[in-house]
This record gives C-alpha cells, structure tokens and sequence, in this order.
C-alpha cells in the first residue's frame, strides 16, 4: 500500500485544502471538449478465475497517438507485477504508424525494471515491471500491447477481486470488462453508471460483461477529488464481508505481530518512566513514526503479509502494513489493545458498498481505549493527529472486522505579518505561519523539505512573491519537537510602496498566504466534487508608516456568514489605525460535517466568495 506524502514549498499554506474523493458517482455536466494526448481505441480486460482464487489477467490495449503529448507519454509504457505472486508474460508489442505500417517492438526493447516506489527497500519489496519502449511513435501512430498476467498466488485465499475503471477524463472507443468464474464461487459483480450483462457459458461458467464508449473527454478542475470516484467503475470481489477480509489478514500476520523479547525490550526502553497508558502510547508511536522509514509499496503487489517485527527493526524501514505491525505489538507488550485498520488514502472517498481488498491502498493503527487512530508512516503527524489523506474514511477494523469512520478534524493555521515601512520606501518584516492540530502534518513537510536547502535558494523566489529588493533569513523549527511547528521568515531591503505618496498599497503578499488561498478554491466553478474541510484560518498583519504618511482610506471591513445544508462559510475582515499603525485581520473559517463538496456547494457560497475576493483586493489610500 502506499500513499504519497510530498507537499511542495509553493503549496504551503494550500495545506488546509488538498485533493480528496467524493463518497458516491455524480453525474457529470456537459463541458466542453478537450483534445487529449492519448486516446482509448481499445481496452479489453477479462479475468479468469480459478476456485481457490487464481487468475489469469488478460490485457489488450490499443491507444491512438493524438499529438506530440501523446508521443512523450506513448514513447514507454511500464506493466508491474508481484514477482512471487504472479508471472508476467507479453504477447504482443507493437506500433502501427499513421501509414498503416506494424512495426513489432524487439525483445530488447522490453525491459526488465524496477518501478520507483520499491527502489528505496528492495529488500522489502517483490515488485518488478517490464517497460515496453515503443519505436517511431508519432502523432497519428498506434501502440498496440497484449499481455497477461497470472496470479500464481491469491492475495487471499480463495478469493477473487477487482476494481476497474473508466475514466471521463479519457477518449474510450471500446472499453470491455469481463469476469468469468467457477459457477460455485459467490461472486459479487456491480457497476456504478457501468452495466453489467450476466451470462452463462457452456461449460457452466459464469461470465459478468460490462461494455462502454465515449467519444469525449471531460476535463479536470484542479483540486477535484479522484477521477474514480465519479467515473464508471466495475467491482467484483467473492470476500464475503468485513469479517471475512479481517480474518484472512490475521491469518497472514499470524505470529508475525506478536511481540518478541526484542519489540518487548524495546517499549520497556521507550517507556522508561512513563505509567500513563495515554503518554505510553505517544511515546511508543513517536518512536515508530521518527525512527522507522516508511517505505511506499502497494499492498496488492507483494502480498498483504507483513514483515515480521524483529525484521522491520533490524532494517529499519517498512511499508505501512509493516510499521502498523511494529506499533501494535510495542502497544501490546505495554498492555495496550489495538488494531490495524484499512483505509483508502489520499484523495479518493469512495468505497464500495461489497467489501473488495483494492478498495485500499494503505495501513493505519485504532487504538480503542484513546477512541485514536495512528498514522504511523506520516513522519510529520503529531500524536493523535491524521493528516488530510487520512480524514472522514471509512475504514475496515483488522481485529475483528468491524466498519467504521476516521474522524474529520479541523484544519487551522495562523500568519502573523509585522512590516515597517520607512519614508525612503525601505522595510523591515517579520513573518510567523504557525500550524497546529491537522494542519501541522502538512507544515512538517514543508519544513522537512526545505531542510537542505540552503536560504540563498528560497530568498529569491519568496522576495519576488514580496516584491521586496533586499535579503532575508528564514528559520525552521525542530519537526520532531511537540506542539505546533511554526516558520519564521525575516526580511529588509526596498518595498512596494511609493513614498512619498500620494498611492495605494495592498496588504503584504508572501507565499505563505493562508485565507486567499481556500477563496480561490471555492471560487473556481466546479464539474466534480472538491475537498473542503473543516478550516481555520487566521491572518494578522501589523503594518508601521513613516510619521509623514497620511492615510486617507484604510483597508475595508467585511463580515460575511452562509450556511446552509449542514455547513457554515465565515468571512470576517478588520482594519483599526493606531497612529501610524494600521492593524489588519482577516479569518476564514469553514465548518462541515464532511470533507467533500459538490458543484451545487459551490455554486451557493459563490456570493459570499466573490464578496470575500472584492475584499482581499482592497487597497489603503495615502498621500
């Protein structure tokens, strides 16, 4: 399983409202059309299941070559596999040109290759690939691929499942799902705006066929959730229910998460005089999250075992199934009951409503006593704290099978913005984001990454977002240190106002902005449904003049409030002079009781929106 976890330096204060997934199919509006780089011309996929849960996957992909786009993602295309749990074989590869000739891909041009993610721990990871590398592809060539993947062994015992989908954001000319398996096999096969057509075969196998077109692809809103949340998708799993999925993990973890004389030795160590259950519990977790590292790798690739726990300690690093196991067997030889949880990271909220094992992609820990769930591989998750990928899922309890939902807490954070302005049109700036709660997992990783970067790389881009000629020095505090994580960045040099006046000045931008950022995200129509949470966001900025500077208009008040359906949008905007001092703050605050938000959500908060970007446009006058 895996979830990524990068936050780049330019999206900082963008932490609040990150990508997530709508919980059910939405139908999607007429939109204009887009050229893609790349269209489906054929897409036939057909599992054939074996009674104990083998398969064989057969693949024929045929994708026309639209544009020079198209050539730089057609150029190699990767197939994965589970070297232990399956065989990979390539039928055919080959290019038909704009001019109808077939061109076969030579054997040396199919390469062995191991995918990115298991790169950082081979040694914990079976997934290889084989990368086609296609010739003379052009605008108007095809590449054709047939190959077929056989699972030697099932990821579950006796049981079958999958999940595919059609993407509306594709061309798909032909797209053909097919399941055939034993007739005596408790089959579930469903489709969500996908139809199924059932039928018998000869020899009393049961075929499930679902077929679709479409000629026109839909384009992405930036920030929607996942594409498959609202495409056409086809599930079909024989895993009876939850129960029996958490059966079958414990059945594979078996000894494997029990604690040993090492993990044993190792929460006395880590608990040395500490009896609170509670304070137990953070430290042991502390430790797993800083000192284990989380390597990414897919659940479904590799098997769902994990490694057994003197193992993970002696590497150092595991998955997430692997670092799950780790702190459940620490708690447990404190006495502390827990249980591994399944969860679909990221930004996909859907769930089928049968149970299917590709519905999740990674490993958390529920500790029952605290009510708590426990992301162990978020490096920069506080105690007790989940980041957004984690937030408002329903997951699946591993002991004893149980369903139930991840909490949606809310995400705050604070700038504080100092500047004194001189009357030769010199400043000096001090500048504070603190994050706290939620909103500190995506702080940690901005300053994690920007660890190693020296300050003569960040000055240039964050004075120039400034308008600030001059230098400045940034300091980051300790991410491994409880309580809020905060970044303090200093400047002085030449500012954007014009002194002596007359003139009009704006507010001070910086990249760290933090309440214009989610008014330009609810601003922005919407086909698909968005991440919003639950937000608090809070600005205030101290702003000193020369003695010789009249104001003659100060920056606008504003208080706007809507709520409707369960949810409550507040948009409140203060200015008081203090002498020479003008004091500004703003606040946005977003309360609802689930993270995502429809195209109609949108369209009803739209006016207060479009009032709150009027605002944050507003100038102080001066002479």
């Amino acid at each position: 399983m895996t979830f990524g976890r990068r936050t780049s330096f330019s999206t900082l204060a963008a932490l609040a409202l990150a990508s997530a997934t709508a919980p059910q199919a939405q139908t999607t509006p007429a939109a204009i059309a887009f050229t893609t780089g790349v269209s489906h011309d054929k897409r036939y996929i057909t599992y054939t299941v074996e009674r104990d849960g083998t398969y064989v996957k057969d693949v024929e992909l045929i994708r026309l070559v639209e544009n020079d786009a198209g050539v730089r993602s057609e150029g190699q295309q990767t197939v994965p596999y589970s070297a232990s749990l399956q065989a990979l074989e390539i039928v055919h590869a080959r290019v038909i040109t704009a001019k109808g000739e077939t061109i076969e891909v030579p054997a040396a041009s199919i390469l062995d290759q191991q995918p990115y993610l298991s790169q950082g721990a081979p040694a914990f990871s079976d997934v290889v690939s084989k990368a086609i590398v296609f010739p003379q592809v052009s605008p108007g060539a095809r590449t054709s691929v047939h190959y077929r993947i056989t699972q030697k062994k099932p990821l579950l015992q006796g049981h079958f499942s999958a999940i595919e989908y059609a993407s509306v954001h594709d061309v798909r000319r032909d797209v053909t799902y097919t399941v055939i398996a034993p007739a005596d096999m408790p089959m579930q096969v469903t489709g969500i705006d996908f139809p199924i057509v059932k039928t018998t075969l000869p020899d009393g196998r049961i075929q499930w066929r679902a077929h679709t077109t479409n000629t026109v692809a839909v384009p992405h809103d930036v920030g929607s959730v996942a594409t498959g949340d609202y495409s056409q998708r086809f599930v079909a799993t024989s895993v009876p229910s939850g129960e029996a999925l958490a059966q079958a993990y414990r059945s594979l973890a078996g000894e494997r998460s029990q604690p040993t004389p090492q993990v044993k030795a190792l929460a006395q160590s880590l608990t040395q005089g500490i009896n609170d259950p509670e304070e137990q519990t953070r430290a042991l977790y502390d430790w797993v999250r800083i000192n284990i590292r989380y390597v990414a790798i897919f659940l479904e690739r590799g098997g769902w075992q994990p490694h057994a726990v003197d193992d993970i300690l002696s590497a150092g690093y595991g998955d997430c199934k692997d670092k799950a196991t780790l702190l459940s067997a620490l708690l447990e030889a404190k006495g502390i009951a827990s249980t591994p949880v399944l969860i679909n990271a990221g930004s996909s909220y859907w769930m089928p409503e049968v149970t299917v094992p590709q519905a999740f992609n990674h490993m958390i820990t529920y500790v029952p006593s605290l009510n708590l769930y426990l992301d162990a591989t978020d490096r920069w998750a506080p105690f007790g704290i989940l980041s957004l990928g984690d937030v408002n899922k329903r997951v699946l309890h591993l002991a004893d099978g149980s369903w139930n939902e991840t909490p949606s807490p809310t995400f705050t954070a604070t700038l504080r913005h100092r500047v004194s302005t001189a009357a030769d049109s010199r400043v000096t700036g001090h500048l504070e984001l603190t994050g706290t709660g939620a909103q500190q997992t995506g702080l940690g990783q901005a300053l994690a990454a920007m660890q190693s970067l020296p300050d003569a790389t960040l000055m240039a881009p964050l004075l120039s977002q400034m308008q600030v000629r001059g230098e400045g020095r940034l300091q980051r505090t300790n991410t491994d240190a409880r309580g809020p994580l905060s970044l303090v960045f200093d400047y002085w040099g030449v500012g954007p106002m014009e002194l002596p006046g007359p003139g009009a000045a704006r507010l001070p931008t910086s990249p760290f902005m933090l309440v214009p950022l989610p008014i330009a995200v609810y601003q922005t129509p919407r086909r698909f449904p968005f991440v919003c949470p639950t937000t608090s966001l809070r600005e205030e900025f101290e702003l000193d003049f020369p003695p010789t500077l009249k104001v003659l208009s100060n920056f606008a008040p504003l208080e706007l409030e809507s709520e409707s359906e369960g949810a409550r949008l507040r948009y409140r905007a203060s200015a008081r002079q203090e002498g020479t001092r003008i004091v500004v703050t703003r606040e946005f605050t977003a309360d609802r009781l689930k993270v995502i938000c429809t195209p109609d959500d949108q369209r009803r908060w739209q006016p207060l929106i479009e009032a709150a970007q009027r605002n944050i446009r507003s100038q102080m006058l001066y002479e």
